[in-house]
């Protein structure tokens, strides 16, 4: 479990880098005025959505796998919350709120 954990964790990291690279260049395509390219623009925000909902359906995966986890342990002091089982579910909502002041 241990491993899938490590794969899941290793892939947000990449989707959520995927997905601030076309939200940089959707925010270029198109002024805060409203004028710009709009087929660029929504190119672009088209990429961003994809891979925002591959970065759902992998933190999804994660919870699972993180209490599929504590429902094996034999009771509740036996489940130890591992730094890989924190970084793989609380990663992704951290990542996209910092990410979010610091762009825009």
């Amino acid at each position: 479990m241990k491993n899938a954990l490590r794969v899941i964790a290793g892939a947000e990291m990449v989707v959520i880098t995927v997905f601030f690279m076309p939200v940089i260049q959707a925010d270029q395509a198109m002024e805060k005025t409203g004028v710009g390219d709009l087929a660029l623009w929504s190119q672009w925000n088209g990429m961003a959505g994809k891979a925002f909902l591959a970065l759902v359906v992998l933190w999804l995966a994660a919870l699972l796998a993180v209490g599929f986890q504590a429902v094996q342990a034999k009771s509740l002091a036996q489940f130890r919350v591992s730094g890989l089982s924190a970084l793989a579910v609380g990663a992704p909502p951290l990542f996209l709120v910092v990410g979010y002041v610091v762009i825009f």
